[in-house]
């Protein structure tokens, strides 16, 4: 059946207009996406639809996702989905800085059972993101962490990390997320040494079942979210100094990978509120 001949004209002013080097309002292509640029192109889209026009040609429509469309709504600097090839050698950011791989994680399925979307790490092999030396979050600059992990083991007595920032040399600058068989889920931060931190049991992170972690800091109290809800948080007011490369996955490239899978990593340079970690969770869950 044919298509209604509205469709033809429209795209008929279409191609006239491209050829005439003019701007079509409201057209795919015409640069009026709301979607974030990104390092995965201008669209930040990582999957299309194709549609055909009358005229035979393809436009790409954008899957509508809505947990990803919550994410880029409350502003992150940094937001890895984890989705890439098999192999791949670069995590893709949506938002902010691209990641080196290495030890070359598996990959397995996402929140909500997508397939692909997500890194699988082996606790037993050196695996995980090195960002770089970006997002520092200095003196009392508020910040959130934001993860979904799916452990695929209970925790042991190694620091295993979500995220860390840390300094390399003199007196410990940091902060982190990790998880640990006597310490359970922890957020801490350190200044000149002196750590503070708060935690959530380790028996609260059950294996094989995706929770939804977010660490904040707004300055003056650090909170950590399990599953929607505020699990722990503690006072903390100290001016934090400058930090090294901030690792995802591990706490180094040799040491502290993480046991199972992680998935739609993101980092705010402000601290979320409560309301919108639980619209977070329920887009997720």
């Amino acid at each position: 059946m044919r298509r209604p001949a509205t469709i033809t004209f429209v795209a008929a002013i279409c191609v006239c207009a491209a050829s005439c080097g003019l701007t079509v309002p409201g057209t795919i292509g015409s640069g009026d996406s709301d979607a974030a640029p990104n390092s995965r192109g201008s669209s930040g889209v990582d999957a299309s639809v194709d549609g055909r026009l009358d005229d035979g040609s393809f436009v790409d429509v954008a899957p509508v996702d809505p947990y990803r469309a919550i994410v880029l709504a409350d502003g992150p600097v940094a937001y890895w989905r984890l989705r890439d090839a098999a192999g791949a050698t670069t995590a893709l950011a949506e938002v902010g800085q691209s990641a080196a791989v290495f030890g070359v994680p598996a990959r397995a399925a996402g929140i909500k059972g997508q397939p692909n979307a997500s890194f699988e790490f082996d606790p037993n092999a050196n695996q995980g993101l090195r960002v770089g030396d970006f997002y520092d979050f200095g003196g009392l600059a508020p910040f959130s962490l934001e993860a979904w992990f799916n452990p695929s083991a209970n925790p042991d007595g190694t620091y295993r990390h979500l995220f860390i920032k840390d300094t390399t040399a003199g007196a410990r600058e940091e902060y982190g997320v990790y998880f640990h068989d006597s310490d359970g889920l922890v957020f801490e931060r350190f200044v000149k040494d002196g750590k503070t931190s708060t935690s959530i049991a380790a028996s609260a992170v059950g294996a094989r079942v995706w929770h939804h972690v977010v660490a904040t800091f707004d300055g003056i109290t650090m909170r950590l979210y399990l599953d929607g809800a505020l699990g722990a948080s503690t006072p903390e007011n100290r001016s934090q100094g400058k930090k090294a490369d901030l690792f995802v996955g591990a706490k180094s490239t040799n040491y502290g990978t993480l046991p199972g899978d992680l998935a739609e990593v993101a980092i705010y340079d402000k601290a979320l509120g409560p309301d919108r970690v639980a619209a977070h969770f329920d887009a997720g869950r």
